[in-house]
């Protein structure tokens, strides 16, 4: 039998759980690479371009053929549904907002939160280029700080990881307005918690 995570990988469909202050709860979202040309990497939404949610993985198939007619159906999820049928199913990655802001709110600048917070505006960014009428959204993920502190996870993080010893950069300390940055980072997040769609579904 299949491993969910290699079914997730042959259908390019994963799952994500994501975790916001505005939620009691966490909310598991689908994001897959869509099968056109260019392999965009997008959100399962519904036609008017909110993101598809669920509550809980249980009864997972059931809960995407209720809203079928209301969504905007990608060619690889009914492949993707029938192969998980017998499979236990989880989330493939987690996304905490809430830890991200309050880890820096708390003035906590270490690598790991860096990183959680570039996995968001990656995340986000995908949430953007997925639909024309998204564009409008571009305006928290390019915000200066935003991309200030992204830029540095980038640069004296990331990369320096893959370079030769003798081509790595000396790594500064990050300067950015940390006022600034908590506003443009809780007003992404914000922006992001409206765009998703939480219908709760009978059976």
């Amino acid at each position: 039998m299949n491993s969910f995570d290699s079914i997730c990988q042959r259908h390019m469909i994963w799952i994500i759980k994501y975790i916001s202050k505005k939620y009691s709860s966490a909310l598991y979202l689908i994001w897959y690479t869509d099968t056109d040309k260019v392999s965009t990497d997008r959100f399962l939404t519904y036609k008017d371009g909110t993101i598809f949610s669920l509550l809980t993985l249980n009864n997972l198939e059931n809960e995407i053929q209720h809203e079928r007619f209301n969504l905007t159906y990608p060619e690889n999820l009914r492949p993707w549904l029938a192969d998980i049928s017998k499979s236990k199913v989880t989330e493939s990655v987690v996304y905490n907002t809430d830890l991200i802001v309050e880890s820096f709110l708390r003035g906590d600048f270490s690598e790991m939160n860096l990183e959680h917070l570039t996995n968001f505006v990656n995340l986000f960014d995908d949430y953007v280029h997925q639909d024309e009428k998204n564009e409008g959204l571009k305006v928290h993920s390019e915000a200066a700080s935003i991309r200030e502190v992204w830029d540095y996870y980038y640069d004296f993080c990331f990369w320096p990881k893959f370079k030769m010893e003798e081509n790595k950069i000396e790594k500064r300390k990050l300067e950015v307005d940390v006022a600034e940055f908590l506003k443009e980072l809780t007003g992404m997040v914000e922006a992001f918690d409206r765009n998703i769609s939480l219908k709760k579904v009978d059976g």
